[in-house]
């Protein structure tokens, strides 16, 4: 272009001397040369350098001050449109309009950058989420970069009910180290209720992608003073489980991880050797468990699994997880991005993209504190992005969906454990009416939670508890 050749035809080479190196530009309006020594040009650096941090320093403490006046409720929120025209509430200065003018130069509707942006990656900025992205005012890190973040959110989900445990990999490979939430039950069952076979049966929660333990942690507690020792773990390369490099330190396809769980199980207690049919065996042990899963891929796996364990599983309760095959319940758009070459890179280093989906599959706004639980993780490491990539890329959806089916109506149902469905109704993501009719079609009993939806169990903990203890009883 015209503009990249007068920059080619305003420098001239460089003239070296044995004391010092002369840069030569040409001036723009005459034919008169500028020469600077080395030390004259570091100077300048030093100066620019410092011209830039005065500024930083100064449209940062702006900002501090802003963000204090509207948490004092006596200034109001930037609003999107202003956030928009890089108004943000007076928070630049006269020194941001040659940066301004730069960013509208770079803005094109036919490109991949600027707020109306339709070129291949414009939907970076062109969304919802980017055009109405605020500052956060309750987080205040010093400098506010992500590693100030990382320090100030880093390990607050680790309880004092977590373990680490170390489960046994295939092929004599390293253990995985597994963050366990424990809740050992705090109330023996009554004498009325004892005779209920269910109702002192360990429960093992099971998350999906894009999650973690954090999401039980409201119904651990009342379960366990109901009578039940209470378990919710973090999948590998999730939440504060180890986070194995995909397909080198852990591969994260159906069987793999069916494998990691039942380790798990045996490492807990909660099941004993395999016998010759390859079931988990609950002799050795004190009992059968119950199984809740919660989510896609990971509890779709446990789910088809658990049909066939008869002998180890006696209940499994599902909570929003896929279901109805035939398109009904189909993989989000948010899921399916991670299936898409090129693109799964990009969605893979989104650290927010965790608390976005889940808050997105219900109708509340999720807390400060919930949303850094599930963005840790990835704002930590590179590899809970992959592993979310690697799971999906490895997952059969509508096979997995079909093949659940199968078992459900094609075997003996007296042969199978017992499954029940809690239902959060507002969720955005999987059809309740696609649910409940699942349910009718292989004779499921179905439990409707109003005013929930997808992450059923942190929108209303306490339905879901009462729900559960009908079930377990």
């Amino acid at each position: 272009s015209a503009s990249v050749r007068a920059m080619r035809g305003a420098l001239v080479p460089q003239v070296k001397s044995k004391n010092r190196v002369v840069v030569r530009m040409a001036a723009e309006k005459n034919d008169g040369t500028t020469e600077m020594t080395a030390e004259e040009r570091r100077a300048m650096r030093e100066a620019k350098a410092k011209e830039r941090e005065e500024r930083i320093r100064k449209k940062r403490s702006e900002r501090q001050a802003m963000l204090a006046e509207i948490e004092a409720g006596k200034k109001a929120a930037p609003t999107a449109k202003d956030m928009q025209q890089g108004v943000q509430g007076n928070m630049s200065g006269s020194g941001d309009v040659a940066e301004e003018k730069t960013t509208e130069a770079l803005e094109s509707e036919d490109g991949t950058y600027g707020a109306n942006a339709k070129g291949l990656f414009g939907w970076v900025n062109n969304n919802p989420s980017s055009k109405n992205a605020v500052y956060i005012g309750s987080f205040r890190g010093e400098g506010g970069n992500v590693g100030e973040m990382m320090k100030a959110i880093r390990g607050r989900g680790r309880t004092e009910e977590g373990v680490d445990v170390s489960v046994p990999q295939p092929n004599s490979k390293p253990p995985i180290r597994t963050y366990v939430r424990s809740v050992p039950a705090s109330a023996a069952p009554s004498d009325g209720e004892s005779a209920g076979k269910n109702k002192s049966s360990p429960i093992v929660f099971v998350h999906g992608v894009l999650a973690s333990s954090w999401t039980f942690r409201d119904v651990l507690g009342p379960l366990a003073t109901a009578g039940h020792d209470c378990y919710a773990f973090d999948w590998p390369g999730c939440g504060y489980s180890e986070w194995p490099q995909p397909g080198v330190g852990f591969s994260f396809t159906e069987e793999r991880m069916v494998a990691h769980l039942e380790n798990l199980l045996v490492s807990l207690k909660l099941a004993g050797t395999k016998d010759e049919s390859g079931m988990l065996d609950s002799s050795e042990v004190s009992g059968k468990i119950t199984l809740v899963v919660q989510g896609f891929v990971q509890p779709q796996y446990v789910l088809k699994w658990a049909l066939k364990q008869k002998q180890l599983v006696d209940a499994v309760i599902v909570l929003n997880t896929p279901l109805a095959s035939g398109g009904e319940h189909k993989l989000p758009f948010v899921l399916q991005q991670y299936k898409l070459p090129l693109v799964n890179s990009f969605v893979a280093q989104d650290a927010m993209r965790s608390e976005r989906f889940l808050e997105g599959g219900g109708p509340y706004v999720m807390t400060l504190g919930d949303a850094e639980r599930f963005r840790e993780p990835f704002l930590e490491s590179m590899m809970p992005g992959l592993a979310v990539t690697d799971t999906l890329v490895q997952c059969k959806y509508d096979q997995l969906l079909t093949e659940i089916e199968k078992t459900l109506g094609t075997e003996n149902r007296s042969e199978l454990p017992a499954v029940r469905v809690v239902w959060g109704v507002g969720d955005k993501y999987l059809s309740s009416a696609a649910a409940k009719k699942w349910c009718e079609k292989f004779d499921v009993p179905f439990t409707e939670i109003e005013g929930a939806g997808f992450v059923v169990q942190s929108d209303w903990p306490e339905k879901v508890v009462d729900a559960m203890k009908a079930i377990l009883l």
